[in-house]
């Protein structure tokens, strides 16, 4: 198996949520994970538990990290385009977690159950964040696929 890495020695991979009829009871949510072209282990998979957009941006970064750790490895730079996520990743899971999981205002964490999942891994992961669909290739790769599974 073999992925792309950066100058740190951190695997590269590009993560994508996408939702049909957020919002709705009628609501669809996909995760697209996208390593490299033709990558073996490059994944389109329905969200389970709530379907927004937020808890697929969220469970495409758990998809990654599973993927990475199954395979031995243990450094990644994961490239979203998610303010939301990023934000989770970098500034909110500690404070949440060191308050029960609960917001400053006292109410229970929206994706409390996804964002503790992403939690048990991603202190061994190095974050990053891209603007939104800016012709960034993997970026649209991980796009389509998190498409994929919402509008197969």
């Amino acid at each position: 198996m073999y992925f792309n890495y950066n100058r740190h020695g951190e695997v590269v991979v590009y993560v994508d949520g996408a939702c049909r009829n957020n919002g709705t009871r009628w609501a669809q949510a996909g995760a697209g994970v996208w390593f490299k072209n033709n990558h073996e282990l490059n994944l389109s998979s329905t969200v389970p538990g709530i379907p927004t957009n937020n808890n697929a941006e969220i469970f495409a970064a758990v998809l990654a990290i599973k993927i990475l750790l199954k395979n031995n490895e243990y450094r990644a730079e994961i490239i979203t385009d998610s303010k939301f996520l990023y934000d989770c990743m970098t500034r909110y899971i500690l404070k949440w977690r060191n308050n029960g999981w609960m917001t400053q205002k006292g109410n229970i964490v929206a994706n409390k159950y996804m964002l503790q999942k992403l939690d048990n891994h991603q202190n061994v992961m190095h974050k990053t964040h891209i603007r939104g669909h800016s012709n960034n290739f993997g970026n649209q790769q991980a796009d389509m696929l998190a498409r994929k599974a919402v509008y197969h």
